[in-house]
C-alpha cells in the first residue's frame, strides 16, 4: 500500500520535470522522422525515448532519494517490524533515556551509501539534464 502512496507523490513533481524537459524538445526531430515514414509510436520510442535519458536519470534520482529517506509516511503507514524502512529502523535504535550512537551512525551512513552510488552512477545524465544539455 504504501507504494502507491509513494506513487502519488513522486507523479506530480515528474510530470513537472518532464513537462519542462519536453516542451524544449526539438520539433525538427519528429518531423524530420515523420518525413521518414515513422508512425507515432515510432517517433516515440526510436527519436523521442533515447534523447529522454537524462530526464528520466533525474527523475529516477529524484525519487530514488525522496524514497529512500522519507521517514514519515514509513512510520505512520507501515506497522509490521518486518516492513519498517531504513530510517524508521534507525530511528529505533535510540531509547529513551540512552542512545546508541556509534550504531546510529553506522545506520546513516548505510543509508547514504546506496543514494551517493546511485548518484555516482548517474551523475553524467543528471547534470546534462540540469544544465538542459540532454537535447
Amino acid at each position: 500500500g504504501i507504494i502507491l502512496v509513494y506513487a502519488a507523490y513522486g507523479i506530480p513533481f515528474t510530470t513537472i520535470l518532464f513537462y519542462a524537459f519536453f516542451i524544449d524538445f526539438p520539433k525538427e526531430l519528429e518531423e524530420a522522422a515523420r518525413l521518414d515514414g515513422c508512425r507515432p509510436w515510432a517517433i516515440f520510442f526510436r527519436v523521442v525515448m533515447p534523447l529522454s535519458g537524462p530526464a528520466i536519470a533525474s527523475a529516477a534520482i529524484f525519487q530514488a532519494v525522496f524514497i529512500w529517506n522519507e521517514f514519515l509516511l514509513a512510520l505512520l503507514l507501515l506497522t509490521q517490524p518486518s516492513l519498517k524502512t531504513l530510517p524508521v529502523g534507525i530511528l529505533q535504535l535510540q531509547g529513551e533515556f540512552t542512545s546508541d550512537w556509534p550504531a546510529v551512525m553506522a545506520g546513516l551512513s548505510i543509508a547514504t551509501a546506496p543514494v551517493v552510488l546511485l548518484f555516482i552512477l548517474l551523475q553524467r545524465y543528471f547534470v546534462r539534464s540540469l544544465a538542459g544539455l540532454g537535447k
